[in-house]
């Protein structure tokens, strides 16, 4: 339930933009918007398809897009 309500808190709620923005994009569309959390309510609880890789692993969104990721605490 965290990832979808990050993402909801920082597209509506104004909270501070996460050092991982890439990691909010949960559809791998190249832009964080609100399909991003009903993807990933939609992979937890109606057995939607998971988000892309490197999900569940730690890595690199290999997918070309300006969302950035500087840093991100749960992994290595």
């Amino acid at each position: 339930m965290s990832d979808p309500l990050a993402t909801l808190g920082y597209l509506f709620l104004g909270e501070e933009e996460p050092p991982c923005l890439d990691a909010l994009d949960s559809d791998d569309s190249g832009r964080v918007d609100l399909t991003d959390a009903v993807y990933c309510l939609t992979s937890q609880f109606l057995a939607g398809p998971p988000p892309s890789a490197p999900l569940p692993d730690c890595g690199v969104d290999m997918t070309e897009d300006d969302l950035g990721c500087e840093s991100f605490a749960g992994c290595p």
